[in-house]
């Protein structure tokens, strides 16, 4: 049996203090994956097409705590 400590797991597959980068963050998908790694501790840089929907899901996104940008 190979010998895996959790700390290493949880370290390598951990996005805090990580920026992620999200395209097409305005359609379901990227809404919520943008929240997830926002939620995992990610600084979360959303793109999209609608400005509208980037500054709402800013807006919505920094209420919670979550350190987010966008470019439309």
């Amino acid at each position: 049996m190979v010998a895996v400590e959790k700390s290493f797991v949880t370290s390598m597959f951990s996005v805090e203090g990580k920026v992620a980068l999200v395209t097409g963050a305005t359609g379901a998908l990227g809404c919520v994956l943008s929240k997830a790694y926002g939620y995992a501790g990610a600084k979360v840089f959303m793109t999209g097409r609608n400005e509208a929907k980037l500054k709402a899901l800013e807006e919505e996104f920094k209420a919670e705590g979550i350190d987010c940008a966008w470019f439309a």
